[in-house]
């Protein structure tokens, strides 16, 4: 391997390390900003830098709460109810990595019982394939339209939900609400320092062979 070829592959190297050095620091996105009795149909909402987007042909809806046979949780929340079963996909644009460590789930509407929720989180690794992660949460199914309106439960991922950097939840119509992730995708500052020292020898070190 010649020195330039050397060069690159170092700095690509340095480059992926900065890029798995997030933050520290934790994000609660809740959906805020509806008047309440209200919902309106969005194709992407976006937080934070987090993009929500239903899976299916179709929308989402941000909802203010307090709208009969719907759930409520005395705050707003994301609705996936439109489409084939609806279904949600969350990322941060441009793509980065988080760690998943909760979410508040319902039903969608009176009378549907409980519903499954496969989530699958996606993840990558260093010279392979795209793999995911996956776990399931059956809801309770309680105030199922006989009794008040649905309730929020609150859902915690496992360890595997570190480093994903995206996450869909499937072929289900949900109400979710306060997803709590860590590791803000923000490269840690002794990331960013050895990246940019290693550039400038590396950008040094062509410019002399250049001149030879």
């Amino acid at each position: 391997m010649n020195e330039r070829a050397k060069a690159i592959f170092c700095f690509l190297a340095l480059l992926f390390l900065a890029a798995h050095c997030p933050g520290q620091g934790t994000l609660n996105f809740k959906f805020e900003g509806q008047t309440p009795g209200t919902q309106l149909q969005l194709g992407t909402y976006s937080e934070s830098g987090m993009q929500f987007q239903v899976i299916a042909p179709g929308g989402i809806f941000l909802s203010g709460g307090g709208i009969a046979g719907y759930p409520d949780n005395g705050s707003g929340y994301l609705n996936m109810l439109d489409g084939d079963l609806g279904g949600v996909r969350f990322n941060f644009s441009p793509l980065a990595l988080f760690n998943l460590v909760s979410f508040d789930a319902a039903e969608w509407h009176s009378g549907t019982g409980p519903a499954t929720l496969q989530v699958i989180g996606y993840k990558i690794q260093i010279m392979g394939p795209i793999y995911t992660v996956t776990n399931y949460f059956t809801l309770d199914g309680i105030n199922d339209g006989t009794g008040p309106l649905q309730d929020f439960e609150t859902l915690h991922l496992d360890s595997s939900f570190m480093n994903v950097f995206q996450v869909d939840i499937p072929g289900v119509r949900f109400a979710m609400d306060n997803v709590a992730i860590s590791g803000v995708p923000e490269p840690s500052v002794g990331a960013l320092i050895a990246l940019a020292t290693f550039s400038g020898i590396a950008c040094s070190r062509l410019r002399r062979k250049a001149k030879l």
